[in-house]
C-alpha cells in the first residue's frame, strides 16, 4: 500500500503548491476586494487642478482648483462641486421606477419622491465602479494599476463628470490598502487674455485630479425624515382650523410681487357652493371665468370645465385640446378642494409677532404650494418643488383666514423676482354662486 500511496502524494504536492501560490498572488492583489467594496458605497473627496502654462516657453501662468465631495450608495447620491466661492449641490435618490428623483416631505408628513427625469438613476447617478472589473487594469508597477484606455473616459465621466480626453487613470495602493486615484490629461492648446496687457496669448493647459475614497462599502446617505411635534398647543389649533374648513366657501385671490402690497382691484374670486365651482377671473363679470360642474351626459361624478359661448349665451362643454387639458382627466368636487384636511401641522411653526403659521421645514416647503392652493390653481413652480413661502393666518374664531404661497424666478434679464399668492377665505359655509350667475342649463 505504501508503494501506491507514495507516488500519489508526490504527485499531489505540486498541485497543492500551485494552489498556495495562486492564493498568495490573490492576497497580494488588493484591487479585486477594493472594487467589490466600492461598488456598494463610498465617500469621495477630489481635487481637480487646471494648470495653465505659456505655450511659447512653458512658463507657469496660473492654476484653477475644483473641489468635489460625494457620497454614493446603490440608491442615493449626494454630490457637491465647488470652484472658488461658487458651489453646487444635489441630493438624488432612485425612485420605485428606477428614475433619478428628489426626496421630500409631502404635505401630510410622508417621505415622497419627485422624478427629475425619465431616464434611469444608473445612467446619470449610478456607481462608476460597477462598470469596471479587475481585467480592465494593468499593474504598471508595484501597487499601481492603470485602467484600460477604452474604459477610462467613461469611468472618469461617471465618477466626476470629467468630459475631456485623458492620459492616465491610475489606482494607487500602499501595503495592500487603497491610497488614491490620479487622473491626468495631456496638454491642450488654447488661448487666454493677459491680465495686465489684455493681449491674447497661446497657452497649454492640462488637468490633474486626485481622488480619495473612504467608508468603502459602509457609506450611508441620510434621507429625509418625517417631522416631529415641536409646539403641541399651536399645532392643535392649526389642525382644528385645517380640518374644519367646509366644502362651501369663497376664495379671494390676490397675486402680487412679494415686495409690494396687492392691488385688490385685480382680485379674482372662486366660489365653491358644495356642488360646482366658478372662478371669476374678471371682477363683476359673470361670463369671464372658469366654470366646473357635473354634466348629465357624463354621469360619472366628475366636474367638467365649461366654456362660455357668447353667441349662444350659455356655458358649454370645453373640449380637451391635449392630454394636459383639464377635461382630459377631470376631477371630483372633493379633488378640487385644497388639501387642508391632510396637511400636517408639524410642518409649521407659529410666528407670534406676525400671528401666522409658517412652514419652516425645508424638506417640505418646496412642494407645499399646490396642496395649500385650490385644486384648479396648481402651477408649475409648485409642482416642480419651487415653493419658497407658505403661511397660514387664522381668524379670531380659529378658522382659516388667509393662506399665502409664493415662489421665486428669474426674469428675462436675469433678475430674481418673487411672487406671492394670497388666498383669503370668506363666507365659510354660506357661499352661493354670485347674483345673476346662470350656470349650465
Amino acid at each position: 500500500m505504501k508503494r501506491v500511496l507514495l507516488p500519489l502524494l508526490l504527485l499531489a504536492l505540486p498541485a497543492s503548491t500551485a494552489a498556495l501560490a495562486a492564493a498568495a498572488d490573490e492576497a497580494q492583489n488588493p484591487l479585486e476586494s477594493f472594487l467589490e467594496e466600492a461598488r456598494t458605497s463610498y465617500v469621495l473627496e477630489a481635487r481637480e487642478k487646471e494648470i495653465v502654462n505659456r505655450h511659447d516657453n512653458g512658463a507657469f501662468l496660473f492654476e484653477n482648483e475644483y473641489r468635489y465631495e460625494m457620497t454614493k450608495t446603490r440608491n442615493a447620491s449626494l454630490e457637491e462641486a465647488a470652484f472658488g466661492e461658487t458651489s453646487t449641490a444635489s441630493h438624488v435618490v432612485r425612485d420605485e421606477q428606477g428614475r433619478p428623483a428628489q426626496e421630500y416631505l409631502s404635505y401630510d408628513n410622508k417621505v415622497s419622491t419627485y422624478a427629475l427625469s425619465n431616464t434611469s438613476y444608473d445612467i446619470d447617478y449610478g456607481n462608476p465602479f460597477v462598470y469596471v472589473a479587475p481585467s480592465d487594469f494593468t499593474e504598471i508597477e508595484e501597487g499601481v494599476y492603470k485602467l484600460d484606455d477604452l474604459k477610462a473616459y467613461e469611468f472618469a465621466y461617471r465618477l466626476l463628470r470629467l468630459d475631456y480626453p485623458l492620459k492616465d487613470v491610475l489606482f494607487n495602493f500602499e501595503d495592500g490598502t487603497f491610497k488614491n486615484m490620479t487622473i491626468s490629461t495631456p496638454a491642450f492648446e488654447g488661448v487666454t487674455q493677459d491680465q495686465y496687457t489684455y493681449e491674447y496669448m497661446l497657452i497649454d493647459y492640462s488637468y490633474e485630479t486626485e481622488v480619495r475614497l473612504s467608508e468603502l462599502g459602509t457609506a450611508v446617505v441620510e434621507g429625509v425624515k418625517t417631522a416631529e411635534s415641536r409646539d403641541p398647543e399651536h399645532e392643535e389649533a392649526l389642525r382644528a382650523a385645517l380640518t374644519s374648513l367646509p366644502d362651501n366657501f369663497t376664495v379671494v385671490i390676490s397675486e402680487h410681487d412679494r415686495d409690494y402690497e396687492a392691488n385688490h382691484e385685480y382680485d379674482a374670486y372662486m366660489y365653491y357652493d358644495g356642488e360646482a365651482i366658478f372662478h371669476q377671473l374678471t371682477l363683476g363679470s359673470l361670463t369671464s371665468g372658469l366654470y366646473y360642474c357635473e354634466e348629465e351626459e357624463r354621469p360619472d361624478g366628475k366636474l367638467y370645465l365649461q366654456d362660455y359661448d357668447a353667441d349662444a349665451g350659455k356655458w358649454v362643454h370645453y373640449d380637451a385640446i391635449s392630454s394636459r387639458s383639464y377635461n382630459a382627466d377631470p376631477k371630483t368636487y372633493d379633488d378640487l378642494l385644497p388639501r387642508f384636511k391632510d396637511v400636517a401641522p408639524e410642518l409649521f411653526t407659529y410666528d407670534a409677532e406676525n400671528d401666522i403659521y409658517v412652514c419652516d421645514n425645508l424638506d417640505a416647503l418646496g412642494f407645499m404650494g399646490n396642496p395649500l392652493s385650490p385644486g384648479t390653481r396648481h402651477i408649475t413652480y409648485f409642482t416642480e418643488g419651487q415653493t419658497d413661502k407658505a403661511t397660514i393666518k387664522l381668524k379670531s374664531d380659529g378658522r382659516i383666514d388667509t393662506v399665502t404661497v409664493g415662489y421665486s424666478y428669474e426674469d428675462s434679464l436675469g433678475y430674481l423676482l418673487s411672487r406671492d399668492i394670497d388666498y383669503r377665505y370668506i363666507n365659510l359655509g354660506t357661499t352661493a354662486m354670485p347674483d345673476g350667475f346662470v350656470g349650465r342649463q
